[in-house]
């Protein structure tokens, strides 16, 4: 082997020798810590005698950096985190750390944190630099981060001839590449999908184009640019326009033009307005990004500056004219336009108001239905139609039930001043809806306490089912009536009708025991022989189980 040297001495008596074996070699990082052996023999003795060597090799920082996580595409936005190992004899060893070749200031050893990356640091190199007694070395890695598309330049509107080529430009930046599609407006098709658009001008392939630009994962964006066919001008005014008498009009002429207009030219009645000269016009010019808008003002307008103006637009390539016809306007007064204004205000306002008031219902308790409601408030109103009092009020009033329904009467009296009758005048009130017509006089016995209960005990009955509730109600009424002094020939009457009304539908619509409608029966006899009421005919329809 060429890297070994082999000498040997003889000693002074010359039948000894020294032998030794020379190993050359040059120390890398893999012989740290190896054992070298050296092994020797003569004739003499054939046992290998052998010596070990352990080789410690010191060696600068081998360096690696990788990015936690080990993505190799980052969004953008997000954080991130590089990771530095080194491994080097000696292991004291320094960290410097270095994006695009400038030291980054920061006590970051092992791993360096980049915090919410952009776009602006996509491609960045990130470089980790390890030293120690030996010397140094260092790793880097790229940064390829993802990010959404973005104009460089936009597209922009070109002017041409008929026949040239012209290019439009998309200049998109997007990681990764962005795709490019374009859309002629006119046609609505895809014309192309590289950054650049070259296409003819004529009359079918001018107009407006629409570039858009995506990559997955972000929003698309879009610009747009015109190609301009180069041409005289064309006035896309309305033909007739109005004023108002008195004000000062303006009259628009509006035209497309490319190349710009040189000149916009009025006429009216066959003469040329010259602003200079006429003090009763003026002109305004607005140019556009597709032509030029040419204002003229008539002052002070009269009947005689209404009629037919021309509008003449000049260009290098030719001109356009218009006849624009300006008709007299009438002009509305303030104060009726207000008035209009303020009553439409107050036409919502009513509206509104009634909606809420007609919301605004009692609310009906369960158990009461819609039917018997109609029931009493009919009744009412037909006690009303028959009572020869001719103020009589009347208020429909919910309750629980139908039972508690009542209708209020009040009477006024004949006497002036608002007075009531010889007797007075009080407000008759029943639970199940009887209309009762005329003064009603009362006893003075019961003023303090129209329902005694010491001189009209209530009998006591057996339990009764829901059912016979409404029966009960009735019988309640009897006794309240009972003590009230009546005039009979005023009130028997609808009084007796409404009672035995009430009582045979109620006997119709609910099922109750005998001895209820026997007792009805004996209350209604009662009540009429206290009034002496006793011969009074039954009601038609009755089974006559009373005289």
């Amino acid at each position: 082997n060429d890297n070994i040297e082999y000498l040997a001495e003889s000693l002074p008596d010359g039948r000894r020798f020294n032998a030794r074996s020379i190993l050359k070699l040059t120390p890398k990082k893999e012989h740290h810590n190896t054992t070298f052996t050296c092994q020797a023999q003569n004739q003499a003795e054939r046992t290998y005698r052998s010596a070990k060597l352990t080789l410690e090799v010191k060696y600068a920082p081998k360096v690696t950096v990788s990015v936690v996580g080990g993505s190799t595409r980052l969004m953008e936005g997000v954080d991130v985190r590089l990771q530095c190992t080194a491994d080097a004899n000696p292991p004291n060893v320094t960290y410097r750390w270095y994006i695009n070749d400038k030291l980054v200031d920061t006590d970051a050893t092992t791993e360096l944190h980049l915090v919410n990356v952009t776009r602006a640091q996509h491609d960045s190199i990130v470089k980790c630099e390890v030293q120690n007694a030996v010397g140094k070395s260092e790793e880097s890695e790229t940064l390829d981060i993802s990010y959404g598309p973005r104009f460089r330049k936009k597209p922009e509107s070109i002017p041409a001839d008929q026949g040239s080529t012209v290019t439009l430009t998309c200049d998109v930046d997007g990681n990764p590449q962005p795709d490019i599609a374009w859309l002629h407006e006119a046609t609505d098709r895809v014309v192309g999908a590289s950054a650049n658009l070259s296409l003819v001008v004529n009359q079918e392939t001018s107009g407006r184009y629409y570039c858009k630009a995506s990559v997955m994962g972000f929003p698309e964006i879009g610009a747009e640019a015109t190609v301009y066919m180069k041409g005289p001008p064309s006035i896309i005014s309305h033909r007739t326009q109005f004023g108002i008498p008195g004000d000062n009009v303006r009259v628009e002429c509006t035209a497309y033009a490319v190349p710009p207009a040189i000149k916009v030219l009025w006429s009216f009645q066959g003469e040329d307005i010259t602003t200079n000269t006429n003090p009763d016009y003026s002109v305004l010019e607005d140019p556009l990004s597709e032509g030029i808008k040419s204002t003229l003002i008539i002052r002070e307008s009269r009947q005689d500056h209404f009629g037919v103006y021309n509008c003449t637009v000049v260009n290098s390539y030719g001109s356009d004219v218009l006849e624009i016809t300006v008709k007299p306007q009438k002009n509305f007064p303030l104060l009726l336009i207000l008035t209009g204004v303020l009553g439409g205000i107050v036409v919502i306002i009513a509206i509104t108001m009634f909606i809420i008031l007609c919301q605004r219902k009692v609310k009906k308790p369960p158990g009461f239905a819609p039917n018997d409601q109609t029931d009493v408030e009919k009744q009412c109103k037909e006690s009303d139609r028959s009572s020869n009092i001719s103020d009589i009020k009347l208020e429909l009033r919910t309750g629980s039930s139908v039972s508690n329904v009542h209708c209020e009467l009040d009477y006024g009296g004949s006497g002036g001043g608002g007075g009531g009758s010889e007797t007075g005048s009080e407000s008759v009130v029943t639970r199940i809806g009887v209309p009762l017509a005329g003064p009603v006089p009362l006893d003075h016995r019961y003023s303090n306490n129209r329902f005694s209960s010491g001189e009209y005990p209530d009998p006591v009955f057996p339990p009764k089912n829901e059912e016979d509730l409404e029966v009960e109600m009735v019988l309640n009424d009897i006794r309240s009536y009972r003590q009230l002094f009546i005039d009979p020939k005023l009130i028997a009457e609808s009084l007796l009708l409404s009672l035995d009304k009430n009582f045979m539908e109620s006997k119709e619509n609910t099922h109750f025991e005998k001895d209820l409608e026997k007792l009805y029966f004996e209350e209604r006899n009662n009540f009429f022989r206290d009034r002496s009421m006793e011969n009074k005919e039954p009601v038609q329809g009755d089974t006559g189980k009373y005289n």
